[in-house]
């Protein structure tokens, strides 16, 4: 490895700073090496703190099953107080300085068959309830097009497609065994 300094200013200090390059296939497997070792230990660290993690998750998941039978068991008791007061007054609402309890009227809707419930909606002209969905297929556009230099993209007929830019990267990858 060819050793060099390089001067230079860190935090108001002016230090001078060992450079080195590599400078042959030896140093360049010590380097694999080295980015390899670095690699390993950082696995390590994951797999500790993802045993942490799963752990503290499942102590919360307890805390929060017990949280929900607490939660359940008192609202039921709530409910039941509620009800009987009901039978009494129809009109009743639960409510005190702490919380409130009381029935409240809810639809569900249930669209068993969306496309026969669309049929049925175009047969009777009532479009109004339908909603077309649009959205541009991008791998068959890609197809098509050609990339100039600067980035811009034309169609295989010569149009300029303006709201279209291609930027190409260069990544530099290495692959350690």
């Amino acid at each position: 490895m060819d050793m060099f300094f390089s001067k230079g200013v860190v935090g108001g200090l002016k230090m001078e700073k060992q450079e080195w390059k590599i400078t042959n296939l030896n140093e360049v497997d010590w380097a694999f090496k080295k980015i390899k070792e670095a690699k390993k230990e950082l696995d390590e660290q994951e797999q500790y703190v993802n045993q942490e993690i799963t752990r503290y998750k499942e102590y919360l998941e307890n805390q929060r099953q017990n949280y929900e039978n607490t939660k359940n068991y008192f609202e039921y008791k709530i409910k039941e107080y509620t009800d009987e007061r009901i039978k009494e007054n129809p009109n009743y609402k639960l409510k005190t300085a702490v919380g409130s309890g009381y029935y409240r009227k809810s639809t569900n809707w249930t669209y068993d068959d969306e496309e026969a419930i669309i049929k049925q909606l175009e047969a009777s002209n009532k479009e109004e309830y339908i909603t077309v969905k649009k959205s541009l297929n991008k791998n068959e556009l890609r197809k098509n097009l050609t990339i100039l230099e600067d980035g811009t993209v034309v169609t295989d007929d010569g149009e300029i497609l303006e709201h279209i830019k291609v930027l190409e990267n260069k990544n530099f990858i290495t692959s350690i065994k």
